[in-house]
């Protein structure tokens, strides 16, 4: 638990800090060597990934990171982020190949550009709108962490009742109502200090609840197909990149498709 600690008062400051930095750049950077590390860590899980197939994904990640905030067609920006998809495809050794193909782009490389595209969206295209307060992406990382947190203590403290016992043992439905509850309820009560609506704040925190939580369980499912506890050690305490990271993972991208749902409905 000390490492536990530790590593999130580390990690945290980080965050905040390339999050308020006067330019895009920063977060830019550490989205692009947090994709980097998850895309290897999946490389070294899945064994046998070809090198073709790593370098594939990782230029998708690159390209997606620092093009995505720019005026790039929709069209272009789909089919360079599917282009490697397609072609496994013509590889060999079926399924597997493609799996490994597929999952970098969709499951790490889509995700963290999403996360880029909700901090580009709170400021223009000049350095003169700078800084803006990082709401959006404050808020959905706030309520991931005050849901994991609550899933944590509550599950260990309460849980009794298994949700999928032979995918992950821990996870409890209990612990489960706590992630879901603590994610609205963070989302509500930041929406106003972040100058958000409460509104906003709702769709965030039950998406993140919902979202993050199947995420989490997609992660742990093929871990086990794999046979494998963590997907590495790169965080003391928390296992490797993307067993931190997976229930943001999935939830980054649908608390976009939901928020600009949300946008179109109440406007």
């Amino acid at each position: 638990m000390l490492a536990r600690v530790v590593t999130a008062a580390v990690a945290i400051p980080i965050v905040v800090a390339v999050l308020i930095a006067p330019s895009l750049v920063p977060l830019q950077v550490l989205i692009t060597l947090a994709a980097a590390g998850c895309v290897i860590e999946f490389a070294l899980a899945e064994r046998g990934y070809a090198a073709i197939g790593g370098a594939l994904a990782l230029a998708a990640v690159a390209f997606s990171v620092w093009l995505a905030p720019r005026p790039l067609p929709d069209p272009i920006w789909l089919v360079a982020m599917l282009s490697p998809v397609v072609w496994a495809f013509f590889l060999p050794r079926g399924f597997r190949s493609v799996r490994q193909f597929a999952l970098p782009l969709f499951w790490v490389a889509a995700p963290f550009t999403v996360l880029v595209h909700l901090r580009a969206a709170e400021v223009g295209s000049t350095d003169a709108d700078w800084p803006a307060l990082p709401s959006l992406v404050l808020l959905l990382l706030i309520c991931q962490w005050a849901g994991d947190t609550a899933a944590m203590l509550t599950g260990r403290s309460f849980g009794k009742h298994k949700v999928a016992p032979s995918i992950s043992p821990s996870k409890t439905w209990e612990g489960s109502a706590a992630n879901l509850a603590a994610s609205l309820l963070v989302g509500w009560l930041l929406a106003g200090p972040l100058r958000e609506s409460a509104g906003i704040g709702l769709v965030v925190g039950g998406v993140v609840g919902v979202f993050g939580q199947l995420g989490d369980f997609y992660q742990s499912a093929w871990k086990r197909s794999l046979g494998i506890k963590d997907s590495g050690a790169a965080l003391p305490g928390h296992g490797g990149l993307l067993d931190r990271l997976d229930s943001l993972l999935l939830s980054a991208p649908m608390t976009a498709v939901f928020l600009e749902f949300f946008a179109k409905t109440v406007s």
